[in-house]
């Protein structure tokens, strides 16, 4: 039986990148099956901005996100549950369209996909999937019930814990403009972490 777990929140201001992480890994892996030394890995190599204050109080940097996609996918390579291919890519080629080509190319296989954007500052979300519309379903680790006044339109969900808990217009996503909440932001700060499993196959 697949069990799902509701994705979780940050609990602070900072921890957008480790949290955003083991919710994509929640959804990709069976709770049944979930290595427990993943989340200390995650805990490891990510939340590691530093400033005066100590560690993490600058988020997740975008070389540690860089430097997991290729550590996480030796790890997958090494392990018999699953068939896990991480995928990242950067700047330019990172737009809507290629995300959901990259949905539509792997429709037969589960996806989900972090990527860095703004929502007031650098944020990390996880898409789940699109609209018939072509909206993004996401997941946002910062807690709100509520849009504020400076908020560029989105839907805040609260019917779907273990999938997405907004959609996002397309065209806010795709912005570069980071005063455009959930923008991916200008060219040279895209990042998307793409996490693609193959079906399993059931032994007759």
């Amino acid at each position: 039986m697949f069990m799902l777990t509701p994705l979780r929140y940050q609990f602070s201001n900072h921890d957008c990148g480790t949290a955003i992480m083991e919710n994509a890994l929640s959804y990709m892996i069976p709770r049944q099956h979930f290595p427990p030394d993943l989340l200390h890995y995650v805990y490891n190599f990510l939340l590691d901005g530093y400033t005066k204050r100590g560690w993490g109080f600058y988020g997740t940097n975008h070389e540690s996100l860089c430097f997991f996609a290729s550590w996480l996918q030796a790890y997958f390579d090494q392990w018999k549950h699953f068939k896990m291919h991480v995928e990242f890519y950067r700047n330019e080629t990172v737009t809507v369209d290629f995300i959901k080509e990259m949905f539509k190319k792997n429709a037969k296989k589960k996806i989900c996909v972090v990527v860095y954007n703004y929502d007031t500052w650098g944020h990390y979300i996880l898409i789940t999937g699109f609209t018939k519309d072509g909206d993004v379903k996401a997941w946002d680790p910062d807690f709100r019930n509520r849009l504020s006044p400076k908020d560029t339109p989105f839907k805040i969900v609260t019917d779907h814990p273990c999938e997405y808990n907004r959609i996002i217009p397309a065209s806010s996503l795709d912005s570069t403009d980071p005063t455009v909440t959930f923008a991916l932001g200008p060219f040279e700060e895209r990042d998307a972490f793409f996490l693609i499993k193959d079906p399993i196959s059931r032994k007759k």
